[in-house]
């Protein structure tokens, strides 16, 4: 995790260094951070406003309308009562909306919405790991297994942690 860290913060910090020689060969533009721009324009415009307004609120409703929240809350607490139900890719749903939310924060900043993704957020860190992933079993026997921590195996029989 740490040798993934430090290569990350080495290949932005390359990419900025870049950024900046590319300013100073006499490029008539500077970059800026984007959350020193303000979209007001008629049709950027409104189309940010409808996100905010209309587009992230739906997309939250319908992750806790299809279960997608429970399934979180039913990794975190395992038991052969009951089964995670969806799809396995139906987590990125949730995080894909968080991550479009927190964008618009940083422009647009609303109280209600940061509070209400801290409670979502809180949802995700119970279902998580000590390692930070998130699991959920293919079925009752990884259920099992789960439950007295030994690793699950995936469909081909290898340790393959199924994402929530």
């Amino acid at each position: 995790m740490k040798k993934k860290l430090l290569t990350a913060i080495f290949v932005f910090s390359l990419w900025g260094n870049t950024q900046a020689q590319d300013v100073r060969h006499g490029y008539p533009f500077s970059p800026v951070p984007f959350t020193s721009v303000k979209v007001t324009d008629s049709f950027w415009g409104q189309r940010l406003k409808a996100s905010r307004e209309v587009t992230i609120p739906l997309a939250f409703s319908k992750c806790e309308e299809s279960g997608r929240y429970e399934n979180f809350v039913k990794a975190a607490h395992p038991s052969e009562n009951y089964e995670v139900g969806g799809y396995s890719f139906d987590d990125t749903d949730v995080y894909k909306t968080i991550e479009g939310a927190s964008y618009l924060l940083q422009t647009y900043p609303d109280k209600k919405l940061v509070a209400y993704i801290d409670s979502v957020l809180a949802i995700v860190a119970a279902a998580q790991e000590p390692d930070g992933s998130v699991h959920e079993p293919y079925d009752e026997s990884q259920t099992s297994a789960r439950l007295v921590g030994k690793p699950t195996l995936g469909k081909s029989g290898g340790l393959e942690p199924r994402v929530l």
